[in-house]
């Protein structure tokens, strides 16, 4: 056998095992991605369980009693864990969920769940520097974008005018009243610290002026991807949801909305 032939051959073998070699690794890595994956979910849908049994017992505390009113449900929940400050909904979406606020610890729910052990999904918290009572006169409160489309990743939709058609309404109950929002916009918006002029909407808690407030909401509703036919007014109260948007670190998606009613006990 000539020199170049066996050199030949133990090239031909050297690429088989090469190819096997990769082979094996994409198995290996597929199969480490979809482990995780499965984990993510499934973490993911036990965390959402815990919450869908929150919201049942909001109604209905325990089985065999009689079901009581929404803002009773509240306080039975807030006896459970004090940092329970009200609860955000939309109809016909997953955001259902108690809202809490921890001023000393701003982002404490971060990753914690109701029962205070660890939760990747976390909960809705309002901003450190936003008061309850008497309420801001912008209350902002955050949540994460899931990839299984919990807690905040349905305001996304608010990209679409169809779907704020659909969904027109936000619910935020304090423990002591029930409140309606009207959407105002949804926009995309940056968390940085902002240039001169820039407009930022998380500085606007209340507003130094009218003139301030005005021209925070002009900027507001340039920004808007939806057009809504909602101004608000100085003096009226405003909420906004945020979230993070999976782009830039920086990036947030914010929907803002106006109080329209306001059921105190």
């Amino acid at each position: 056998m000539h020199r170049g032939e066996a050199r030949e051959r133990l090239q031909v073998k050297a690429k088989k095992i090469l190819y096997w070699v990769a082979l094996l690794g994409c198995i290996g890595c597929a199969v480490v991605c979809a482990v995780l994956l499965g984990q993510y979910f499934w973490r993911g849908y036990t965390e959402q369980n815990a919450l869908d049994k929150l919201a049942i017992q909001v109604t209905q505390p325990e089985s065999g009693e009689p079901p009581v009113s929404r803002l009773e449900g509240y306080k039975k929940l807030a006896e459970q864990n004090g940092d329970m400050v009200g609860w955000i909904s939309i109809d016909g979406t997953h955001i259902n969920y108690p809202v809490m606020h921890t001023p000393d610890e701003p982002e404490r729910y971060l990753h914690l769940g109701f029962d205070k052990q660890y939760a990747y999904s976390g909960l809705p918290f309002i901003e450190a520097n936003c008061k309850l009572d008497p309420p801001s006169t912008h209350i902002m409160i955050y949540s994460h974008n899931m990839k299984n489309k919990t807690m905040f990743a349905d305001i996304m939709n608010y990209r679409d005018q169809e779907f704020y058609e659909n969904h027109p309404t936000i619910r935020f109950d304090t423990l002591n009243a029930e409140q309606e929002y009207e959407v105002v916009a949804s926009y995309y918006a940056s968390a940085a610290e902002p240039s001169e002029g820039e407009f930022c909407f998380w500085k606007m808690i209340e507003p130094e002026s009218e003139e301030a407030f005005d021209t925070y909401i002009s900027q507001m509703i340039r920004k808007s991807a939806v057009v809504t036919n909602v101004v608000p007014k100085y003096g009226d109260k405003l909420i906004s949801l945020v979230t993070c948007t999976n782009g830039p670190a920086d990036e947030r998606f914010v929907v803002t909305a106006r109080l329209v009613t306001d059921a105190a006990e």
